[in-house]
């Protein structure tokens, strides 16, 4: 999916201004719909970039996790349970760890709820 810089600077700030999102629809729901994950890619002339997005549903925020230089960049999303999300990631791929965060493996916070990103190489 590729997504422009603007579209997902606005989804950002819908969600956090406490707006109902309909995000993306076909992004990857914990088991007990709480939270979501997607990979999000855009794309310009001079940048290309893919990111993992949590949003919290309930909550009406979210935050970007682990990211690439790349789109198409192979990442695969799994929630192990409600408060886990797999990120795997080819060996090859050199990720980023989120902005808050100096390590790969981390915590997303919302409020009260809170998503273990735990990243695996394949």
């Amino acid at each position: 999916m590729h997504v422009s810089c603007l579209t997902l600077c606005i989804v950002f700030f819908v969600s956090g201004c406490g707006a109902k999102s309909d995000w993306y629809p076909d992004a990857l729901s914990s088991p007990s719909g709480w939270a979501r994950a997607i990979v999000a890619e855009s794309e310009s002339d001079k940048h290309e970039q893919s990111q993992v997005v949590i949003e919290f549903t309930r909550e009406r925020c979210g935050g970007g996790s682990v990211s690439a230089s790349v789109i198409d960049s192979g990442i695969q999303l799994r929630w192990v349970d409600d408060e886990t999300l797999e990120v795997s990631a080819p060996v090859s791929l050199k990720l980023r760890p989120a902005p808050a965060s100096k390590t790969l493996d981390h915590v997303v916070r919302c409020n009260e709820r809170a998503v273990n990103v735990i990243v695996l190489r394949y």
